[in-house]
C-alpha cells in the first residue's frame, strides 16, 4: 500500500475516533438505549491509526521489525 491510502486511512480513523468520542461524551437520555458501544468503536479507531503510523514509517525507511537482522 502506497503513501496515499495509508495517510487517507489513517486521517479516516482518527474522524471516526473523533465522532465516536463525541457521541460517547453525549448525556444519556433515560428511556433510549445506546444500540453502538462508542468506547469500543474509539478503541478500534485508535488501534487503526496506529497501524497506519507504524506503516507510515516503515514506508519512510524506518525498521519496523522485531528487532531481527536481515542477512
Amino acid at each position: 500500500m502506497g503513501l496515499i491510502p495509508t495517510l487517507l486511512i489513517m486521517a479516516g480513523a482518527i474522524g471516526v475516533g473523533a465522532f465516536a468520542r463525541y457521541k460517547a461524551n453525549r448525556p444519556y437520555e433515560p428511556g433510549t438505549p445506546r444500540l453502538i458501544n462508542w468506547n469500543l468503536v474509539m478503541i478500534f479507531a485508535g488501534v487503526i491509526a496506529i497501524i497506519m503510523l507504524v506503516h507510515l514509517f516503515s514506508l519512510s525507511g524506518f525498521e519496523v521489525g522485531q528487532g531481527r537482522r536481515r542477512p
